[in-house]
């Protein structure tokens, strides 16, 4: 173990994700860190993939999680861009991408034998729940004065993220249960759908599925386009 990384690279690898690792190695140079914020991450680029490597309870499972994430944009499910690009989308977007790959790439980690509960660390599922906690009484609170169902990103933000690929809600199924009181119902079926959708079909188009989501939240005018 190196002062910089709480872990060497064979500390992070076994079995079920060796494969994976050596696929990625073959495409990109991959490059560890030492995470500045305590959380796993990534990022690459055609030539490299940068892994952000934190103290985990499952570090295997964790460094899966991230080949995935590498092994998805290498194949060319990128983030897309925004146009037009304003701040406050761009923010958006990225989380919404985090959140969509979740979906995209969770039957691989099921396929390499990894356990539900590894999917996401500790700190994710917690970021989660804090969020939801924070956002759902602000929609409820927007739902007060009318009482009509409330749609569009406000909702669809605090849904998605109420939702986990590997169907492990229970933790934060009050929250959503009060979620559901004060949304369009059509909108969380669609987003629900589009979600299965974006898991069971491995050629969804990136781009398509962020112009697909704009829609059902009200917002056509926002346009994608691949990343590069």
């Amino acid at each position: 173990m190196t002062d910089s990384i709480p872990y060497e690279l064979d500390d992070l690898l076994d079995d079920r994700n060796r494969a994976l690792h050596a696929e990625v190695a073959s495409q990109a140079r991959i490059v560890l860190q030492r995470s500045v914020d305590h959380t796993w991450g990534e990022h690459s680029t055609r030539l490299e993939v940068t892994i952000s490597v934190a103290p985990s309870k499952a570090p295997q499972a964790s460094f899966a999680h991230e080949l995935l994430h590498a092994k998805l944009e290498l194949e060319g499910w990128r983030r897309p861009r925004i146009i037009p690009a304003k701040p406050e989308t761009f923010e958006v977007v990225a989380y919404l991408y985090n959140q969509l790959a979740h979906w995209r790439m969770y039957p691989d980690f099921e396929r390499m034998g990894y356990p539900a509960s590894q999917f996401l660390n500790d700190r994710d599922s917690d970021e989660i729940r804090s969020l939801l906690k924070r956002d759902i009484p602000t929609v409820e609170s927007l739902y007060a004065p009318a009482r009509r169902p409330l749609g569009g990103l406000l909702v669809a933000l605090p849904f998605i993220a109420s939702q986990s690929p590997h169907q492990e809600i229970s933790g934060n199924l009050h929250l959503l249960k009060r979620l559901h009181r004060v949304s369009d119902a059509h909108l969380l079926r669609d987003i629900s759908l589009l979600l299965r959708e974006v898991q069971g079909d491995s050629g969804s188009d990136v781009v398509e599925v962020f112009t697909r989501l704009f829609h059902l939240c009200g917002q056509p005018e926002v346009r994608f386009r691949p990343a590069f």
